[in-house]
This record gives structure tokens, C-alpha cells and sequence, in this order.
């Protein structure tokens, strides 16, 4: 099952979904939610969860700066370090803090953070975790995962038409080699050169009708 064609194209995931990937299963389905690896992985996401939620609630009524303090204090072990695992909308909550540090907003963004943390326990379901957030964890967790959550950089129609350009000059404009180091057909080739020369025709097109760039000025 290839699960990058859709999976592989988002930049976040919930807790639910991560773990059925972890195991190479397709998240919409439901048969992997009853086995034991699945509820594992969920438990110790959400451990994870709020323990980073408890680490940032200690540094808040504190007013102490979390990035300094051991993320093990709270539980009263200066020397523990605990693996957290914060979600985007957590990450938001604490960037605004830290923002505000030092300004006239700072008491507000900081009672809402707490007010935010207070539900942080029934917020767990809800939230959405980036793919460096997951594959973090994965890591100082020491577990495996059959779907790499590693960035992929995703080429935009430029980008694609500009690798084409660059080796349509490498192999002297053979486009049948252009198309085996892609790993695309001839067709697709000439598909993007096309596209190219239209976009740059069009360009011009435009540059012709409004000389002046008065119908793009904001």
C-alpha cells in the first residue's frame, strides 16, 4: 500500500492518524483502532502531550523561560528530561507569549495561554502535529515508523520545469535521456517544455495588454 500518494503530500497530521501511519495502515480505516501497537502508540502520544502541557503550565505561573529550565522540574527532578510532544496549536500558544515577553501584552497572552492549557487534557483528540513535530518524537523515543514523516520537499510546476531546463542542457536537448534520469515519459517532458514557453508567452501576453503592471499594483 502506498501511502505517500495522499498521506505523503500534508504537512500535519492528528495523533490518530500518525499512529495508524506509524503502523503502515491507512488512517480512514478503523480495523487497526483495536490493535494493541495502535493504543500504544496513542497512549504514549498523549503521555507525551502533556507532559510538554504540564513542563509550560510550571514555567507560566512561574514566569520562568521554559526553553531554560529542565522539562523534568516540574515533576520535582531537576535532572530528568522529559520527551514532549507539543502540537501546533500548543507551539502557537507559547510563541505569542514569548512575543509578547517584555510588552504591555504580555499578562494578557499569558493568562490566555493558562486558560488555554487549563482544557489542555480534552484537547488532545483535536489536535493537529507537524511532520517534524512526529518524526522528532519518533526519534528520542527510539520507536520505528513504516511511514517516514521526514520533510519532503514538494516541487512546484517551476521548480519542475526549471529541472527539465538544467538537464535539457546536461544531455544536449536529448529529451529521452531528460526522461529516464526523471523517471518520466517523453511526453511528460515535452508536456513541461510546452508549458514552459506557454507561461513565458502569456507572460508577455499580460506585460503587452498593461505595460505598466497598473492591473497587479495592490
Amino acid at each position: 500500500m502506498d501511502l505517500t500518494k495522499f498521506w505523503g503530500q500534508l504537512n500535519d497530521f492528528s495523533a490518530s492518524e500518525a499512529a495508524h501511519l506509524m503502523l503502515g495502515r491507512e488512517p480512514e480505516g478503523n480495523a487497526t483502532s483495536s490493535l494493541a501497537s495502535y493504543r500504544y502508540l496513542i497512549k504514549e502520544m498523549h503521555k507525551s502531550y502533556l507532559d510538554i502541557c504540564a513542563h509550560l503550565r510550571y514555567c507560566l505561573e512561574r514566569d520562568i523561560d521554559p526553553n531554560l529550565t529542565p522539562s523534568g522540574i516540574w515533576r520535582y527532578k531537576d535532572d530528568e528530561e522529559i520527551i514532549g510532544l507539543p502540537s501546533i496549536e500548543l507551539k502557537a500558544q507559547f510563541e505569542q507569549v514569548a512575543f509578547a515577553r517584555n510588552r504591555q501584552s504580555y499578562v494578557q497572552y499569558r493568562y490566555h495561554a493558562l486558560s488555554w492549557l487549563d482544557g489542555a487534557i480534552d484537547k488532545f483528540d483535536s489536535q493537529r502535529f507537524t511532520r517534524d513535530q512526529i518524526s522528532d518524537w519518533l526519534f528520542w523515543k527510539e520507536l520505528d515508523s513504516e511511514f517516514d514523516f521526514e520533510r519532503v520537499e514538494v516541487l512546484t510546476p517551476e521548480m519542475r520545469r526549471e529541472e527539465v531546463r538544467r538537464l535539457m542542457l546536461e544531455c544536449s536537448n536529448n529529451k529521452s535521456e531528460v526522461a529516464r534520469r526523471l523517471g518520466v515519459s517523453r511526453t511528460r517532458v515535452d508536456q513541461l517544455l510546452s508549458s514552459d514557453k506557454m507561461s513565458k508567452r502569456k507572460a508577455l501576453q499580460l506585460q503587452a495588454q498593461d505595460p505598466f503592471g497598473l492591473a497587479r499594483r495592490p
